[in-house]
């Protein structure tokens, strides 16, 4: 005759059982957030308008100010920078403007000069952009800090950012921050189009990202680029991010680089896509007209003044 489980081995079952699930589960999470890392270019974009939109910068801010608007989630730590890698490169910009363009094709050529295994990136922050339940968000936090705590010293990162983070600027033994800006009319078509905002938050958001370029291009490590020069001649920009990096690579594996980037869509996974409603693009435009440091940006780079 079949004998029932005791009390205590029954529960002991139970418990075993409810581990492997809790183990399995936290697995899954961890190789969640790898592979949530691994796309993060594409991931975060969508989501960041929410940061914009909310966010309002005095034109006048000094860069102490603007990093630390710039702070989203002040109760929060952010990632820790590590300082003992090769080589660090930082990624700047105002979003729809080619910074995602230029990630790629340093990314690829990196990954062409040490290997795939010896290049990282990481959106910087991403869990103060990303909307995440509490636990899925601290083992984001937990799995980032170990991974750039003990980034070993023979590898390159990689980063991506929209705000102004000056604590990058000492990423790695040696950085490389890499700036871009962009006609603003251009840039306002493209986050109506997107869908990334309405046309009342564009003034705002112009304002923070000018204010952005500007604290950025203060270090010296900072090459910037326009948008239009960019694609019409990526290949002078990769050129001046080799020297700059110091890696020595062959210009004919620059050039196969930019020819192989330069024919994709550099980001595919952008919301939206719809034709531009007029009106929508003339409310916008009347909008940003009240503020003065859109048109001075406009004036002092040569693009058209609003």
């Amino acid at each position: 005759r079949k004998r029932a489980l005791a009390p205590g081995v029954l529960g002991m079952a139970i418990m075993l059982v409810m581990m492997v699930v809790w183990v399995l589960s936290a697995s899954y999470s961890v190789m969640g957030m790898v592979r949530l890392w691994e796309r993060m270019d594409h991931v975060a974009e969508s989501r960041l308008d929410r940061r914009f939109v909310l966010l309002r910068h005095p034109p006048d801010a000094t860069c102490d100010e603007v990093a630390r608007l710039d702070d989203l989630m002040p109760s929060r730590e952010g990632y820790p920078v590590p300082r003992h890698c090769r080589l660090g490169v930082v990624t700047v910009g105002m979003p729809r403007a080619g910074s995602t363009l230029q990630m790629k094709m340093i990314f690829k050529l990196l990954g062409e000069k040490f290997t795939e295994e010896k290049v990282k990136k990481a959106y910087w922050d991403l869990f103060k952009h990303v909307v995440m339940e509490p636990k899925k968000m601290e083992a984001h936090i937990q799995f980032h800090h170990k991974f750039l705590s003990t980034l070993p010293e023979d590898v390159v990162f990689v980063t991506k950012t929209h705000e102004y983070k000056p604590q990058l600027a000492k990423l790695c033994k040696r950085t490389v921050i890499v700036s871009i800006r962009r006609n603003l009319t251009e840039t306002a078509s493209s986050m109506l189009t997107a869908k990334w905002m309405g046309p009342q938050s564009l003034g705002s958001f112009l304002e923070a990202s000018i204010n952005r370029h500007r604290c950025w291009n203060r270090h010296e490590e900072t090459i910037d680029v326009d948008y239009a020069k960019l694609v019409q001649d990526p290949l002078t920009f990769m050129r001046r991010f080799v020297i700059s990096s110091a890696i020595d690579v062959p210009d004919s594996l620059v050039q196969n680089v930019v020819a192989q980037v330069a024919a994709e869509e550099a980001n595919p996974d952008i919301p939206g896509g719809t034709a531009l409603d007029i009106t929508e693009l003339d409310t916008a435009m009347r909008t940003i007209t009240n503020f003065s440091i859109v048109s001075n940006f406009q004036r002092k780079f040569g693009y058209q003044v609003l």
